[in-house]
């Protein structure tokens, strides 16, 4: 296959490689902010800052991996990270019960920011109940009623095969189950 030798194909080879090149720029920025809890460590002489200053990145600044803020900030494993940054409490109120949430994890927080613009953007609710973020604990309430309704509704479903099945046959082919 024959290249086209024409200006605009070096135009677009030369597109290409600034592309290619800002990928490598992008790569290479990314490594750095990574670095950067570690070197905090460094300039926070105090555990307790450090301790603040990790919550901050934690939940302000998702481009920082927790791996870099619990090894590099804190010098803990990630497990140990969360008991000493703990929850926060943000902006975002739970439908049901109207309190501001409480977060456990980036992934919690991000949930309830989706969750909240699917439903701007496009009416979508999470929950039958029309619920778009929901608190532990009315989640939890909610879990509760559903789990009893499914229970009443099997027992009417048991109670209804049960009776279907000692009723003579003539008599279930007039049921709507037949």
């Amino acid at each position: 296959m024959k290249r086209p030798d024409v200006p605009s194909m070096h135009a677009l080879e030369a597109i290409i490689d600034d592309i290619h090149g800002m990928e490598e720029a992008i790569r290479e920025l990314k490594s750095r902010l990574q670095e950067m809890p570690a070197k905090m460590a460094l300039e926070i002489p105090e555990q307790a800052e450090r301790i603040e200053a990790a919550r901050y990145l934690y939940w302000m600044v998702q481009e920082v991996s927790r791996i870099a803020i619990a090894e590099g900030l804190l010098g803990v494993r990630l497990h140990e990270m969360g008991h000493l940054i703990g929850t926060t409490l943000g902006a975002i109120p739970c439908d049901r019960c109207s309190t501001p949430m409480v977060f456990r994890s980036r992934t919690h927080l991000q949930e309830a920011i989706t969750a909240g613009k699917q439903f701007r953007l496009k009416g979508h609710v999470s929950y039958a109940e029309r619920y778009v973020v929901l608190c532990d604990p009315c989640w939890e309430d909610v879990q509760q009623v559903r789990h009893k309704e499914w229970e009443a509704a099997e027992a009417e479903r048991q109670a209804r095969l049960s009776q279907l099945s000692t009723m003579p046959y003539s008599e279930y082919l007039q049921t709507p189950e037949s």
